[in-house]
């Protein structure tokens, strides 16, 4: 009785460490770059800066939209 009490409390102990370092794994999957969102002027999609065109300090998602906003 007194081995299949310490056998249950060893599988509950692997498997909480399993369970920690999976959470931990599954956190470090994020490459951090961290991306600044812009809003494009012409119809308010949030796309990243770098693939942003930018045109007197606005932001916007295509060139037709670029070319919109300056008419």
């Amino acid at each position: 009785m007194i081995r299949i009490v310490l056998v249950l409390l060893l599988v509950f102990f692997i498997a909480g460490l399993a369970r920690k370092l999976l959470a931990r794994t599954a956190a470090s999957d994020d490459d951090g770059t961290g991306e600044k969102l812009v809003k494009c002027g012409h119809c308010g999609v949030y796309i990243t800066e770098s693939t942003a065109l930018a045109e007197d300090g606005r932001y916007y998602c295509s060139e037709e939209h670029r070319q919109r906003s300056l008419r």
